[in-house]
């Protein structure tokens, strides 16, 4: 191999240096931040930072939640509230190895998740000793980008379960037998695109102080079947509609303009004759379209959400998991980003929800190695931890109301289907606002700093 000079290397390194510098004042003057250089670059953009421990300081104060149980905080100078029962200033990790499981692969949502993930790393002042990223996919390029992110990441690992023949319940199989005794996992889908800080300490706890729970569930926003007590019981929706022009600076180009997440900096909806062709089944009207907040005192009951109610949609998706549409997927989305700036996430807040057997989406559960390893997980996975495993044992799956996590959606929901063209949410510019707060609060900061 052909070295280069001591010289040399220092010219290619300044070199570099100053192709660097181009590279962020442009993204300056084009507003092309960070993540997005790094999403387009294949570069881990966590990576590039050095993760400082949260500084603790102050007396504990009192919170209290929407079901108006209090919970202790210590409270910091820079607003950053930390759970009370802390070991330097985070919550006491249990002694038990605590492993997130991911099954992976697609590139644009696990380069936000990994934001994630890494702050929640035990180095970091989260709980997760490991990430196993079990692949699910056979595409190059989310090969690649996870491959230089396991050796970016010492806690990260790798594995192959997926066979391009194989239908998707035998590698899900296959990724159970990973795990180990005496150690907990988090199985988290790989388009979970917002999770707090507490949230999977909170499942873990959960499921350590109530052991009989065979899975403990986060309280996750766009899980299908679980849908319409979100938005229906605790009236967390709100009045949005698609755009259905396209404004005057509008690029479509996901992964190289970044928008801005809040909700309050969008315009209002304006009334349009294309309203009377939009109803809760039809196309997206555009890739990379708004929704839009109608104007005040507008009417819940002309949007997607609004035709939703409890009977009729928990009927309908008794059979199955997927058939909540995108356009209520679309307004649930815009109406968590608005009540995420305006903190008031307690909305969504609860204690706790029992499957009572019935078949739910499985996106972020916590379970227990034990149970893999005594009882074998056999067909699909959401139906063996919600109905099978729990009738079969006489042990509940439930649902942690206080923990808010946020997955993207189905593949009935992004992808083009029978009689519908188009992307669905993947024509809305939804995972560019995700990865625009992601970018903001999350990606190179530790557990514990500000999440708004």
């Amino acid at each position: 191999m052909a070295t280069t000079s001591p010289k040399w290397r220092i010219a290619l390194l300044s070199a570099a240096a100053f192709s660097t510098l181009v590279l962020l004042l442009a993204a300056s003057a084009n507003r092309f931040t960070l993540s997005e250089w790094a999403y387009t670059s294949n570069i881990d953009l966590a990576s590039q930072f050095k993760y400082q421990e949260p500084v603790i300081a102050g007396a504990p104060v009192q919170a209290t939640g929407s079901d108006n149980t209090v919970h202790s905080h210590d409270s910091t100078p820079g607003g950053v509230s930390i759970p009370s029962g802390t070991e330097a200033g985070r919550p006491a990790k249990p002694h038990q190895r605590i492993v997130a499981m991911v099954f992976a692969g697609r590139k644009e949502y696990v380069s936000i998740l990994d934001c994630y993930l890494q702050r929640n790393l035990v180095r970091n002042g989260g709980w997760l000793d490991e990430v196993m990223w079990v692949m699910r996919t056979n595409k190059t390029s989310d090969i690649v980008y996870i491959d230089e992110l396991t050796d970016q990441v010492p806690e990260y690992s790798q594995h192959h379960v997926f066979d391009e023949e194989q239908d998707e319940i035998k590698p899900a199989r296959k990724a159970y037998k990973l795990c180990h005794p005496n150690t907990l996992y988090i199985k988290i889908d790989d388009d979970i695109l917002f999770m707090e800080d507490h949230a999977i300490s909170t499942i873990i706890q959960r499921k350590i102080d109530n052991p009989n729970n065979l899975i403990v569930s986060a309280n996750v926003i766009n899980q299908p079947t679980f849908s319409w007590v979100t938005q229906v019981h605790l009236n967390n929706a709100k009045p949005y509609l698609p755009e259905f022009g396209k404004p005057d600076d509008f690029v479509d180009d996901d992964r190289r303009h970044m928008v801005d997440w809040r909700a309050s900096r969008l315009p209002r909806w304006k009334e349009s004759e294309d309203k009377a062709k939009f109803d809760i089944n039809s196309a997206p009207p555009f890739r990379g379209h708004r929704w839009l907040p109608l104007p005040e005192g507008g009417n819940l009951d002309q949007t997607p959400i609004g035709g939703l109610v409890e009977n009729s949609t928990s009927q309908a998706l008794k059979g199955t998991s997927n058939l909540l549409p995108w356009t209520v997927a679309a307004q649930q989305h815009y109406s968590f980003l608005s009540h995420l700036e305006d903190d008031q996430l307690s909305l969504y807040k609860f204690d706790l929800w029992t499957y009572e057997n019935q078949s739910r989406n499985t996106n972020f559960f916590a379970f227990s190695g034990d149970d893999v390893v005594a009882h074998h997980v056999h067909g699909d996975d959401d139906v063996w931890w919600t109905v099978r495993l729990p009738a079969k044992l006489g042990r509940p799956a439930v649902l942690d109301g206080s923990a808010v996590a946020v997955h993207f959606g189905t593949v009935e929901q992004t992808s083009e289907i029978q009689d519908r063209p188009g992307r669905g949410l993947r024509d809305t510019d939804l995972l560019r606002r995700y990865r625009s707060y992601a970018t903001e609060f999350i990606c190179g900061k530790p557990w514990g700093s500000p999440m708004r």
